[in-house]
């Protein structure tokens, strides 16, 4: 792990003897450090995201046009989903790895966009979905013509899993036309038929790992991007050595880019099940132990648990090293199905909202949001993907339209806090939270990159106090969990600076008298 030095302007320091403290500290008081690869990410789903010319469909100029939305917000990264041509709108069936989608621009585009988000100091990961392909690429078409027509000597002849006569034991096959050819296709979705990646480690200079290769170095060196999401990383073989194809992968993409970062969508069972993927070297996988509502930091609110908080990341670090790889927790993605306003029942209730993502943000490694959650984007109670991938409403002519097969609900329901551009306006809400927070974790490599300790609870477990501790700050993390009471703690500790006040409720700041410290309710304090 990187040695940071950290540099406070304006800090202020606040002696804990005063009959009452300040609330929080100015955005000037944080400046941010290096955090090499324990980023705070932003998440885009580009088809719904920013439109730039009117057409409904979000697109890549219009991703370039608010990136100084998310830099101003603290973000010290992007994720967009899939961008390549495909047939669908989430694009994660392409048919061309080497360009863009119409709906989205062009290459160009692209490659500008990269250029703007590294001026603003905005790392850029890609979508790079490896484990299948539209059946419309041509790789696909060029190797059912070929086992149908019995030509083995064909170039795209192995591209895919095929099996003669039957549906075959090793995953989901189906039948290719009235041929007596089936093939292996990911999660049940007819259209999306597997590559064969057995083919790649078996024998490593095959022509599908020239492509593979081919197709890292043109995103990483041609289009400049930071490194890669992978998708479903747990469906890349029928059955396979996934470990083993992980490796060959991370040490070919850092052949191109050393310090590319590398984070798998791996189980969405525990973070454990992804142990032995990390002998790989990838990064990172997704913490879905902290996922949902069910997970680690949403329990922190809905039970009132602020135990909860070390018992997260101690069972993160429990699996990631911390040095070789590290951690990515989030609440909720495209994939969750629902929105963090109403996962955190904040429809009303915005300090729910802002103390799960002050939570969060307090978690060890490389942290993900979700576009829109910031602004209180809420989705149907469905199960449908289309809606928890709804417009972002900005407020101005950029904001997109619906999704086919969108549940409609009206404009109060879908944003019930309403647009960006409304709440940048507003001194407590949201999206200022959310700066704040950012701010505070980016200046502060105790806060993204350290170990933690539990050393006080009370009896109700409603409160906890917390040493995070790296290699240059230990810092005292104080969570209150109740929805309704300040606590009072009693600081017998060597921390008497003031580094942040995350009160969540209006009107409501971090108090002492004497060597006592009254911490609101929904709230984090910070001392150094």
């Amino acid at each position: 792990m990187k040695k940071h030095v950290i540099t406070l302007a304006l800090t202020i320091v606040v002696s804990l003897s005063a009959l009452s403290l300040s609330g929080c500290d100015s955005s000037s008081s944080y400046e941010r450090v290096d955090c090499g690869k324990y980023g705070t990410i932003y998440q885009i789903f580009p088809y719904s995201f920013a439109d730039s010319n009117g057409d409904g469909i979000g697109d890549i100029k219009g991703i370039s046009d608010k990136l100084d939305y998310i830099a101003d917000l603290g973000f010290t990264g992007i994720w967009i989903n899939p961008v390549q041509p495909s047939p669908t709108y989430h694009k994660y069936d392409t048919t061309d790895y080497y360009s863009i989608d119409p709906d989205f621009g062009t290459i160009d585009d692209y490659k500008a966009m990269v250029e703007k988000a590294h001026s603003l100091d905005l790392t850029v990961y890609l979508d790079l979905v490896i484990n299948h392909t539209s059946t419309q690429h041509d790789w696909f078409k060029q190797s059912a013509n070929a086992h149908v027509s019995g030509d083995t000597s064909n170039a795209y002849y192995n591209y895919y899993y095929w099996n003669q006569g039957g549906s075959g034991d090793n995953g989901t096959y189906s039948r290719y036309g009235s041929s007596d050819w089936y093939y292996s296709h990911y999660s049940g979705d007819t259209q999306m038929p597997r590559l064969n990646l057995q083919w790649v480690l078996d024998d490593p200079e095959c022509a599908l790992a020239k492509e593979l290769e081919n197709i890292m170095e043109f995103w990483l060196v041609e289009c400049d991007v930071d490194g890669f999401r992978l998708d479903a990383v747990t469906s890349y073989f029928p059955s396979g050595d996934t470990t083993a194809f992980l490796t060959w992968l991370v040490d070919t993409a850092r052949s191109y880019k050393a310090d590319c970062y590398i984070v798998g969508e791996g189980s969405w069972g525990t973070s454990s099940s992804n142990s032995s993927y990390l002998e790989s070297g990838i990064d990172s996988f997704f913490c879905f132990d902290d996922a949902k509502t069910s997970g680690y930091i949403l329990k922190t609110l809905s039970n009132g648990n602020a135990r909860l908080l070390a018992s997260g990341i101690n069972n993160n670090l429990s699996v990631f090293d911390n040095v070789n790889n590290i951690p990515s927790p989030f609440i909720v993605n495209h994939d969750c199905n629902g929105r963090l306003v109403s996962m955190a029942n904040a429809r009303k209730e915005t300090q729910n909202l802002k103390f799960a993502y002050a939570t969060l943000q307090m978690y060890t490694g490389s942290t993900y949001h979700y576009y829109g959650d910031e602004i209180g984007m809420a989705c149907a109670s469905t199960t449908k993907d289309e809606d928890a991938r709804a417009p972002f409403y900005w407020g101005d002519s950029y904001t997109p339209d619906y999704v086919s097969n969108s549940t409609s609900i009206s404009q109060d329901e879908a944003y019930p806090y309403g647009s960006a551009k409304k709440l940048l306006s507003k001194k407590d809400s949201s999206v200022n939270y959310v700066r704040k927070v950012n701010q505070v974790r980016n200046s502060h490599p105790a806060i993204f990159s350290g170990g933690i300790e539990e050393i006080y609870e009370s009896a109700d477990r409603t409160f906890s106090a917390n040493v995070k501790t790296c290699d240059s700050e230990s810092l005292l993390i104080l969570l209150n969990a109740s929805k309704t009471d300040s606590y009072t703690y009693t600081n017998d500790t060597s921390y008497t600076s003031i580094i942040a006040d995350l009160s969540t409720i209006s009107g409501t700041k971090l108090q002492s008298q004497g060597s006592e410290l009254i911490v609101p309710p929904l709230s984090i304090c910070i001392l150094g």
